[in-house]
């Protein structure tokens, strides 16, 4: 039986956050936040000032994941999601550099690849996939949303 780590959905994202800041915060001038909720996550991205760069992470679904987990504690499979834009403003990017968006989301999903979520998860983050990002159908935001799927054990 697999021993999966006891958390909540509260101090997985927080766990999240404080990495990120760590490693973008300080290198690459990021502003780190932890949404509210989707809605929340949309409005923080938007608001972004031209040629910042802003990760915003949000618990954007979860759903039962069996009963292997702790004793009596169930499992829950969570659905975490990442925004991360690059405000454009008005300068015109050199020819041959890649978009700096992409790069961005590329940067910070190595990064989680290679990060230890010790004290909430057991093992790391498993990414689930990159889409472009959306406030409303049809409005692109200058950015992308990586999602990342978490198995943590909550306590009842």
């Amino acid at each position: 039986m697999t021993r999966h780590a006891n958390s909540s959905a509260g101090a997985i994202l927080g766990a999240m956050a404080k990495l990120l800041r760590a490693e973008f915060g300080g290198k690459r001038v990021a502003a780190v936040a932890v949404a509210d909720d989707p809605a929340h996550a949309m409005e923080l991205l938007a608001a972004g000032k031209p040629g910042g760069l802003e990760i915003v992470i949000f618990y954007h679904a979860d759903a039962p994941a069996g009963q292997e987990g702790l004793a009596g504690d169930p499992l829950v499979e969570g659905q975490i999601s990442l925004g991360v834009v690059r405000s454009r403003g008005l300068a015109a990017r050199p020819a041959g550099e890649p978009p700096p968006a992409l790069a961005d989301a590329e940067a910070v999903r190595t990064f989680l690849a290679r990060a230890d979520a010790a004290g909430t998860l057991t093992g790391s983050y498993e990414y689930a996939g990159m889409t472009a990002l959306q406030s409303r159908p049809g409005e692109f935001l200058h950015g992308y949303a990586l999602a990342y799927k978490v198995l943590y054990a909550f306590e009842t």
